[in-house]
């Protein structure tokens, strides 16, 4: 049986943590350990982008549900950003507040159907036995929280 593999190796050797397809899969994105995301030509596997503007270990990507040129980045820290593909620029920011005083972090990442709304489990990141997960739905026009 032939199998397809593509080894992605990043500088330093640092660990991809998770890959997501876009573009109808003519890209794949890769983002891991080192806080960056590298945005490859499908199936060539030639780097088109590669950014570095996470302070923090990125381990979550997801790519829009319809095609479109976009991504959603997380960390493990709370940051979540919006990516065009295409150009390589930052196009968003997803926040979320919640409970007054308590910082939170992204834990799942997805578009919805349609790509016109996006979801987000939140979790507070000083986690107790009485901490609250929150789903989180943002509209993808101007990513804001609509319920």
């Amino acid at each position: 049986m032939e199998r397809d593999v593509v080894r992605v190796t990043k500088k330093g050797g640092e660990i991809v943590k998770c890959i997501a397809f876009c573009c109808f899969g003519e890209k794949l994105v890769t983002v891991g350990e080192d806080n960056g995301i590298t945005i490859w030509e499908f199936p060539s596997m030639v780097r088109r982008w590669r950014i570095n503007q996470h302070l923090s270990e990125v381990t979550q990507v997801t790519g829009h549900s319809m095609g479109e040129p976009e991504i959603v980045t997380a960390t493990r820290g709370s940051e979540c950003f919006v990516w065009d593909v295409e150009t390589g620029a930052q196009t968003g920011t997803l926040k979320y507040d919640g409970i007054v005083g308590v910082k939170y972090r992204y834990r799942n990442i997805k578009y919805g159907a349609y790509g016109k709304t996006f979801y987000a489990v939140v979790l507070p990141v000083a986690w107790t036995k009485t901490s609250l997960c929150h789903i989180v739905k943002y509209n993808t026009d101007n990513w804001t929280i609509t319920c």
